[in-house]
């Protein structure tokens, strides 16, 4: 594969832009001599082209770009290394991507599931793993190349922003590109587009708002999640602005019954609130706290955290979820997750069922990319956002210009 890389940058120089590259079996005399087994070695094809308008593309691709080149470079060592040696790679020195899934044509905007995780191959890299490695950083690098020079120059910058924010490449050239279709409306000052684009990106993410409460009926919510983002935190900021601020009716259920000190964690929150709350161990106890609990204006449900990877668990929570029959059953995430994970995450707790997305701990990330990613794999809006441990003031409901605030304020920090 390198050989073949050296002829076409020989033939085509440094700027060819690789569209694809493949192992193939061999052809012709070469193939006869394999056949008897004389000759086994592997053949490449690589088809290349010269990017003819080099006026448009942007002064500087992306980071993005950069790291793929110089993870292709590791790549090629590293698979020397193994042949050479035998020894383990480490984690995280080959990446293999799968194929992205299609978009919504009727409607452009992400259909859910769009975007397939990362996997991480983690052990001994054989010739056929490292030219497989190999192949598919070419094909990032080429994507990357073809995204970025089809952007105008100022939705090339907010394209490699936003892949700096750990926004996938995929979704961050989706958004660029989004509004770079209404580069009509780009404000004559020059100093102002970027502004502007960050409040065209702010609007392409759904929001709800908060949980509306109807007077004189009852309205059941639940809260669902993995362990370890905030939900029964969450749970009492809610609970503490509804009862205490628009003084309405409210009972808490928790089910959470797996935890330590869980139930005395609801407790405390539910005496300082001054609500009345229940706690459940089955389906059938869902349903009689329900019925106690028939008077209250807002019935808040608290889960388990639950592992995805665990179908006993997802079972169980589905079961208490039939029990209860929600109105709404919101996802809480937290915004310091891996990308990969947060996908996995989406994809398990969609068999389960919920509505909308509440997004935890921002003010513990780095990064914004979990807004756009949690969005682009579900679909579903943001109800609120939470980003601190105070009861009841840190959460505020999701809005498209406080995203906008959020993506300028970031990039405030960067320049």
């Amino acid at each position: 594969m390198k050989e073949a890389l050296d002829k076409v940058r020989a033939d085509l120089g440094p700027e060819a832009v690789i569209l694809d590259a493949r192992q193939c079996r061999a052809r012709g005399f070469a193939k006869v001599l394999s056949f008897f087994g004389m000759n086994r070695k592997p053949a490449f094809e690589v088809l290349a082209a010269i990017d003819g308008d080099e006026a448009v593309r942007a002064p500087k691709f992306s980071v993005a770009l950069e790291r793929a080149q110089q993870n292709e470079a590791e790549i090629r060592s590293v698979s020397a290394l193994s042949q050479s040696d035998g020894e383990p790679l480490a984690e995280g020195d080959a990446r293999r991507r799968e194929p992205d899934k299609g978009v919504s044509e009727e409607s452009g905007q992400p259909a859910r599931g769009d975007f397939a995780p990362d996997r991480q191959g983690i052990g001994f890299v054989t010739e056929s793993q490292g030219v497989d490695a190999t192949l598919n950083v070419i094909a990032r690098e080429s994507a990357v190349r073809a995204r970025v020079s089809s952007l105008p120059p100022e939705m090339a910058a907010v394209y490699q922003f936003l892949v700096e924010e750990d926004v996938s490449e995929k979704t961050a050239f989706r958004l660029a590109n989004a509004v770079a279709s209404e580069c009509g409306n780009i404000p004559a000052e020059s100093d102002e587009i970027l502004r502007w684009a960050f409040d065209e990106v702010g609007k392409m993410v759904d929001v709800s708002g908060p949980i509306e409460i109807v007077r004189g009926r009852r309205k059941v919510v639940a809260f669902v999640g993995p362990t370890g983002v905030g939900k029964t935190t969450t749970i009492a900021k809610i609970a503490a602005g509804a009862a205490l601020v628009e003084k309405a009716k409210v009972a808490l259920i928790t089910a959470d019954t797996y935890r330590i000190a869980a139930i005395e964690q609801i407790k405390t929150y539910a005496e300082i609130i001054g609500v009345p709350w229940e706690v459940v161990y089955s389906p059938r106890d869902m349903e009689m706290a329900l019925v106690k609990r028939s008077d209250a204006e807002l019935v808040l449900i608290d889960t388990a955290g639950r592992s995805p990877n665990s179908p006993t668990r997802m079972y169980e929570l589905k079961s208490m979820m039939d029990a209860a029959l929600p109105e709404e059953i919101h996802l809480v995430l937290s915004a310091t997750t891996r990308r990969q994970d947060l996908d996995n995450l989406v994809d398990r707790f969609a068999q389960v069922g919920f509505d909308k997305v509440i997004l935890t701990k921002l003010d513990e990330s780095s990064t914004l990319g979990a807004i756009f990613n949690v969005y682009a794999r579900s679909g579903r809006p943001f109800s609120y956002f939470a980003d601190g441990q105070s009861v009841p003031e840190d959460i505020h409901p999701a809005t498209c210009s406080e995203i906008a605030e959020m993506i300028s304020s970031h990039w405030r920090k960067t320049v």
